[in-house]
């Protein structure tokens, strides 16, 4: 007998329901993610233009937090299903793990950057139409993202705070 057929005759329905709960596992925590990521989103009270904008950066990163989660569930599911196979997960776990630390110590400024505004857009800290001083520059929020607030200033110059340490003037 082929040893591929003995292999996979030796793949029983213990593995199968194993891998059958791991996928279930894995939906399950799927759509609690959507659920979660859904009440981060804050409705537009009005039709105005800045409830407009709170909505979509919401939304926005509602998105962005649920495909890092979903990305992770399924990551950390494959990584629990592969031994089903025959598959040790020990060096690619252990790899993975180098390589997050990795790129967490290089990435400290952007992870930083990132979750600042995350804390800007959930807080209401400020919205796009509103003045703010950052240090010494005092000005109108004409634009939002996760790693950056851009100012116009009382000159008419643009001002990008939050991507450097220091405001940048256009």
């Amino acid at each position: 007998m082929p040893y591929s057929f003995t292999h996979w005759s030796e793949f029983t329905l213990r593995n199968g329901l194993h891998l059958l709960g791991i996928f279930a596992v894995a939906v399950i925590l799927n759509r609690l993610l959507r659920v979660v990521t859904n009440l981060v989103v804050k409705r537009a009270a009005s039709q105005t233009r800045a409830d407009q904008m709170r909505e979509q950066q919401t939304r926005t990163l509602a998105g962005l937090l649920y495909s890092a989660g979903t990305k992770l569930v399924w990551g950390i599911a494959l990584l629990t299903a592969l031994p089903e196979f025959g598959i040790n997960v020990t060096p690619i776990a252990t790899l993975a793990g180098l390589a997050s630390l990795a790129l967490g110590f290089g990435a400290q400024n952007l992870v930083r950057d990132i979750i600042t505004g995350c804390y800007i857009i959930l807080e209401d800290q400020y919205i796009v139409g509103d003045y703010i001083q950052v240090g010494e520059t005092i000005g109108r929020v004409e634009h939002i993202t996760l790693r950056r607030t851009v100012v116009r200033d009382a000159r008419g110059a643009l001002v990008t705070v939050g991507e450097r340490r220091h405001p940048h003037r256009e």
